[in-house]
C-alpha cells in the first residue's frame, strides 16, 4: 500500500522543438491534477556531414538537471514533503537509437527529418506494398516511417556488421539509459509500420520481406505498468531517494490522448509540430476507403486504436518564425494572429505535399507554390502567416470530413488539445472553417497522458475513464463557437 501523504509523479514530455519535466501532484480528495513545471529546454536536430541527428547525450543531460531541480532544497518536492512515486518518458513517435553488444549507445539517433529513406522507398515497395504494410500494420506511407529507416540503417549503414544488436525507440532509450533495462512499449513501437494490427506483436511478414532480424527488438510491453527502479549509480550521481521509473504512454501524442477528456462518439485535434485529427476506437480501421485517404492506427493505453490523420501543422508556423528570427524580427507567436488579420488573401497551400515537409525556406516554398497554382502570392509576412492559417484551417476540415466519411457518421464533440490551442486565432480560423464548437483544453495534454497513465500503474487511479475525469476537473475548457452559425 502507499501511504497518505501528497503523491506525485515525474513526466519527462520531449518533443521536437523543446523538452520539459513536468511534476504531477495527485489530490485525492478533490480529484485533482496538479501540474508543476520544473525543468524546460530547447530541442533540435544537427546536421553532422551526411545524416541529421538528435544530440541525445544533451537531451539526456537535460533530464537528470530536470531531477537535480526537483530534489533540490529549493523545490516544492522538498518543501512541501511532497512523496515522488516513479517517472516517465514520452517524445515523438518513430526515431530510435541503435543499443551494441556492450550495452553503449553505438552512435546519435537520426532525425525523422533526415531525408536518407528517399533513397530505398522503391527497393522496400519492391519487397512488400504500401497496401500490405497497411493492412498488416495499419500505418500508411511517411517517409520517415521506422521501416524505413531501419531497413535502410541494415542494408546500406550496414549497423549490424558495425555492431549494433537492438534498437530502443527515443522513449525507451532514455528509460534503459536509466535503469538499466530495456523495452518495447506498445505506443511507441506502433508508430513504426512493423507491429501488426490485430496481435499487437511485431510483425513477422515484414521482418521476414524486408530481411531484418527480430532479435533487433524484443517483446512489446503496455503502458501502464512499472519498468525498473532507477540506477543506483544515477541515484549517488544526483543525490536523490530511489525511484521507479514507470512505462507511460511512451509516444507523446498517445500521451495527448490520454490526457484528453474525450466522450463518447467525439474527435480529438492536436496542435504541435504535427498536427493529429483522429478519435479514438476499440478496435482499428483497416479498409479501402482508409488506405485512400492515408488514415493511421497507431497503438493507445489500454490497447485501444487511435484512428488518425497526420499532416504538417504548427511546422509551418515554426519555420516562419524562424525565417522572422534570422531577419531579426521581433516577431513573437502570440503576434502571428493579429498578423494575420491584417491580410485578406485566401491562398493556401496543400501541407500534404512533401515539398512542405523539407522547406529550408518556408517563405520561399510558399510564394513558389501559390505562383505555380495560379494563387495570389503572398507578399508580405502578415500574407505568409494568412496563407499558413488559411492551409492550416482547410487541411483540418477536410481530415475531418474523411474520417467522417470512414464511420458513416458526424462527431458531436471536437475536443482540441495541446500547445497550440494557446493560439486562440487558430482554433477560432478552425471553428469558423467547420462550422462547429471547438472545445479546447489542456495545453498540457500529453504531460497529464503521461502522469495518468503513471498514477494508473501504481493504483492510484482505477483505469483510463477514471484518469481523464481527474484530468477534466483539473483544467479549465474554453469554447469557441462558430461565426457562421452566430450569423445565420
Amino acid at each position: 500500500m502507499i501511504a497518505l501523504g501528497k503523491k506525485a509523479v515525474l513526466a519527462f514530455d520531449y518533443g521536437a522543438s523543446s523538452g520539459r519535466l513536468v511534476l504531477g501532484i495527485l489530490n485525492e480528495d478533490t480529484k485533482k491534477i496538479e501540474l508543476k513545471e520544473m525543468h524546460r529546454f530547447k530541442n533540435c536536430s544537427v546536421k553532422l556531414n551526411q545524416y541529421e541527428y538528435w544530440d541525445f547525450p544533451y537531451l539526456y543531460n537535460e533530464l537528470k538537471e530536470g531531477l537535480k531541480k526537483v530534489f533540490s532544497k529549493e523545490s516544492i518536492v522538498t518543501s512541501e514533503n511532497i512523496e515522488v512515486l516513479g517517472l516517465g518518458v514520452d517524445t515523438w513517435g518513430v526515431d530510435y537509437g541503435w543499443i551494441d553488444e556492450k550495452g553503449e549507445l553505438l552512435s546519435l539517433p537520426i532525425c525523422y527529418r533526415d531525408t536518407r529513406t528517399e533513397e530505398v522507398f522503391e527497393e522496400v515497395h519492391d519487397k512488400v506494398s504500401l497496401e500490405e504494410i497497411f493492412n498488416e500494420t495499419g500505418v500508411q506511407f511517411y517517409s520517415f516511417n521506422s521501416v524505413y529507416q531501419i531497413f535502410y540503417d541494415i542494408h546500406k549503414r550496414k549497423v549490424l556488421e558495425k555492431g549494433a544488436k537492438q534498437l530502443q525507440f527515443m522513449p525507451n532509450l532514455f528509460a534503459y539509459f536509466l535503469t538499466g533495462k530495456k523495452s518495447w512499449e506498445y505506443t511507441i513501437s506502433s508508430t513504426s509500420g512493423m507491429v501488426n494490427i490485430d496481435n499487437k506483436k511485431w510483425s513477422k511478414k515484414i521482418f521476414e520481406k524486408l530481411d531484418i532480424p527480430e532479435s533487433i527488438v524484443g517483446d512489446i510491453e503496455h503502458g501502464g505498468q512499472v519498468l525498473a527502479p532507477l540506477k543506483e549509480t544515477i541515484q549517488k550521481e544526483l543525490g536523490i531517494k530511489p525511484l521507479n521509473v514507470i512505462l507511460t504512454a511512451s509516444h507523446d501524442s498517445a500521451a495527448a490522448i490520454a490526457g484528453a477528456p474525450l466522450v463518447e462518439n467525439s474527435l480529438y485535434v492536436i496542435n504541435g509540430t504535427w498536427s493529429i485529427i483522429g478519435f479514438e476506437s476499440d478496435v482499428p480501421v483497416v479498409n479501402e476507403e482508409a488506405f485512400k485517404n492515408n488514415i493511421v492506427n497507431e497503438g493507445g493505453i489500454e490497447k485501444k486504436a487511435r484512428v488518425l490523420k497526420m499532416i504538417p501543422g504548427l511546422w509551418i508556423l515554426q519555420q516562419l518564425k524562424k525565417i522572422f528570427n534570422e531577419k531579426n524580427l521581433d516577431i513573437d507567436y502570440s503576434d502571428f494572429g493579429n498578423m494575420a488579420k491584417k491580410s485578406n488573401l485566401i491562398s493556401f497551400v496543400d501541407l500534404e505535399n512533401e515539398r512542405f515537409l523539407h522547406a529550408e525556406k518556408m517563405d520561399m516554398e510558399i510564394k513558389e507554390y501559390c505562383k505555380e497554382t495560379g494563387q495570389e502570392v503572398p507578399e508580405t509576412d502578415e500574407d505568409l502567416l494568412r496563407v499558413a492559417y488559411n492551409s492550416l484551417k482547410k487541411q483540418y476540415n477536410k481530415s475531418i470530413k474523411e474520417l467522417e466519411k470512414l464511420v458513416g457518421n458526424e462527431f458531436t464533440s471536437i475536443i482540441a488539445i495541446g500547445g497550440g490551442i494557446q493560439d486562440k486565432f487558430l482554433c477560432q480560423e478552425i471553428s469558423d472553417e467547420t462550422n462547429r464548437v471547438i472545445k479546447a483544453g489542456p495545453i498540457e495534454a500529453s504531460a497529464f497522458g503521461n502522469i495518468i497513465t503513471q498514477f494508473i500503474a501504481l493504483g492510484l487511479v482505477k483505469n483510463l475513464e477514471e484518469g481523464r475525469e481527474i484530468v477534466k476537473n483539473s483544467v479549465e475548457i474554453i469554447e469557441y463557437k462558430s461565426k457562421r452559425k452566430e450569423e445565420k
